[in-house]
């Protein structure tokens, strides 16, 4: 049997205008609708997560992000992508930051394709 979980659980991304939201928000199934105050950056984050879910690479919910080493990915189908580096079950992952939760995916990725960065 196979099982799949959310990612973020609890949440469900939506675009629309403020009045749109607000309609959503007065549902009997939403509790709350949080405002993105800077769209650029949240679309680049969730496009990292959703490419790095496509990618095939093992990705895991992270939470309570801390700051560590900044690393870029260099190869691979993730090149390019710049996270902060993590030790989960003594593999190597990169956390890809979704600052709009205070959230982020875990990608275990081979320590070889990390450039660390000053």
């Amino acid at each position: 049997m196979e099982f799949e979980k959310p990612l973020f659980p609890g949440y469900v991304f939506f675009q629309d205008t403020p009045d749109r939201a607000l309609s959503v928000l007065r549902s009997d199934y939403t509790a709350n609708v949080l405002a993105v105050f800077d769209q650029l950056q949240f679309e680049r984050q969730l496009t990292d997560i959703l490419t790095a879910l496509e990618s095939g690479y093992g990705v895991l919910g992270a939470r309570d992000l801390r700051p560590d080493q900044e690393v870029r990915i260099k190869a691979g189908p993730l090149a390019g992508m710049i996270g902060k580096i993590a030790r989960i079950a003594e593999q190597t992952a990169v956390i890809l930051r979704f600052d709009f939760l205070t959230q982020g995916a875990a990608v275990v990725v081979d320590s070889n394709d990390l450039e660390v960065l000053d």
